[in-house]
């Protein structure tokens, strides 16, 4: 009798896995079929024609630039700014860059990654939503304006990191005095 429950509960645990197994599965597919979707998304960094964009960026302390990317209702979000992300994580906050809305009715929409410094740029674009003539020429007019203000807005946030930090200690430290004053009384 104990081995037949045995036998009943392995098999149950091998169906419930192979559920999840499937229903993960069909998440991954449904999650990268929708629009800029891991599966739908193709990494131009490559090209040639995209190498001067390559080399403006480089040196810049950023691992994430998006543009126009789709919220969770379907909506292309900062449709007039680049938004980025350090690669140190410094900033706790998106920097946004003002860029020229010349590219919105093209469809242009990007988001380059990359994991430090010293690696090139991944482009992600959806081939069938974004024809890369318009893509290339948004790229470019964009570059020189990212690298010129992304520095100082860069050093903008991580000085109103600095002094919200600042603040909150300073808060703290004007606590203790009352918490002291509570624990010198005897028991």
């Amino acid at each position: 009798m104990k081995n037949n429950n045995k036998q009943t509960a392995w098999v149950m645990f091998a169906g419930l896995g192979c559920i999840i197994l499937v229903g993960g599965g069909l998440a991954a597919l449904v999650i990268g079929f929708q629009k800029e979707g891991f599966l739908r998304t193709s990494d131009v960094g490559d090209l040639a024609d995209l190498a001067s964009v390559q080399e403006q960026l480089r040196p810049l302390d950023a691992c994430e630039i998006a543009y126009r990317r789709w919220d969770a209702k379907g909506r292309r979000r900062y449709p007039d700014s680049v938004t980025m992300r350090d690669c140190d994580s410094n900033t706790f906050s998106t920097i946004y860059i003002k860029v020229p809305t010349t590219w919105l009715d093209q469809g242009v929409g990007f988001t380059m990654s990359r994991g430090s410094r010293s690696e090139r740029w991944e482009i992600l674009v959806d081939k069938d939503e974004v024809p890369f003539p318009a893509l290339k020429e948004a790229l470019e007019h964009f570059a020189p304006i990212i690298a010129a203000q992304y520095p100082g807005k860069l050093s903008e946030a991580l000085a109103g990191e600095a002094e919200f930090h600042r603040s909150v200690d300073e808060y703290r430290r004007s606590l203790e005095p009352k918490e002291s004053v509570k624990s010198s009384y005897p028991k």
